[in-house]
């Protein structure tokens, strides 16, 4: 084959040498804003995008353009309607990284539970007797609630059930086919988050899903109850959760994603000590970035060579 993909931003070189190997000649992008995206996508084939927003005024910019294969899972940054429209194909990478998210929810859940960030400061400090001080909490055989029971959902329910013995709670109207019999299913959100010591976020942003966690709904939480989200930000009314952090209506909370998508150092959320913040980076090990840079590159190839199309969106 031959073609122009177009890079915003860089990737693993596996997914570049993918693509090389197979004739496309890879365009690195100028800037990751509309204008810059519009000017570069002109005569380019495909287009695989990580962070930035691909706009309708960027798929019409692409005269040429046949396909747009996004790095990772979510597709809230790409505009699929207007795509669609106009005859371009989007594929994802469901599958790229779902072990690594899944990991990464159960790393910073421990990380707040035992409260390792305290005692790692305190060490440093030369304050060993913070092991008199601290105490941690143990989340082996309590209740885990999952909303959101996609792939990710379902290997951190796995995750959560085999390594730690947790009960596992699933929101039902987030359920496609079949569930394993440690699984239960729950009718209500508001039934699910009041039985839950851990609530993990785990779907999509969609209008249904947008701002979920409201501030009625975390009024639903045991007070020692922690939130997990490692998945879209704008599912937690922010402002809320703020609040129930910093007068301990909820224990903690332990997050990878906000409502922007930095979030700025005079944040409220960095003023509070119950809560683990991390960059967005719950895909971030080597191998979830190979994964999703190859799944990426596949499916444009798939695409623009006329195969079958592994992940397809729209």
């Amino acid at each position: 084959m031959s073609g122009k993909i177009l890079l915003p931003q860089d990737m693993s070189k596996v997914g570049k040498d993918y693509l090389a190997e197979r004739g496309y000649e890879i365009v690195m992008g100028s800037g990751t804003d509309e204008a810059s995206m519009m000017r570069d996508i002109v005569d380019c084939d495909g287009l695989i995008i990580r962070v930035p927003s691909v706009t309708a005024n960027v798929l019409r910019a692409g005269k040429k353009l046949k396909v747009v294969g996004r790095h990772g899972v979510g597709i809230d940054n790409i505009d699929v309607a207007t795509a669609t429209e106009l005859g371009i194909r989007v594929t994802n990478g469901p599958e790229s990284n779902c072990e690594e998210v899944a990991e990464h929810a159960m790393t910073i859940l421990l990380t707040l539970e035992h409260r390792i960030r305290e005692y790692d400061n305190a060490v440093r400090a030369g304050n060993w007797n913070a092991r008199n001080q601290i105490r941690g909490t143990s989340v082996t055989g309590k209740t885990a609630a999952i909303i959101g029971y996609g792939k990710i959902g379902r290997r951190l329910a796995a995750k959560l059930h085999g390594g730690l013995d947790m009960k596992v709670l699933v929101y039902h109207s987030h359920v496609r086919g079949e569930v394993p019999e440690y699984v239960e299913l729950v009718d209500s959100l508001e039934k699910l988050l009041s039985r839950a010591d851990v609530v993990s976020l785990n779907c999509p942003s969609t209008p249904e899903t947008r701002g979920m966690i409201t501030r009625e709904r975390l009024a639903c939480m045991k007070p020692t109850a922690c939130l997990l989200n490692c998945a879209r930000g704008d599912l937690v009314d922010e402002e809320a959760l703020c609040e129930a952090l910093s007068t301990r209506r909820i224990r903690g909370a332990a997050l990878d994603v906000f409502a922007e998508d930095e979030l700025s150092g005079d944040h409220p959320l960095t003023k509070l000590d119950n809560v683990i913040l991390t960059p967005h980076c719950a895909s971030h090990t080597q191998e979830g970035l190979d994964k999703m840079a190859l799944h990426a590159a596949m499916g444009v190839d798939e695409v623009l060579s006329g195969k079958p199309v592994t992940w397809p969106v729209n």
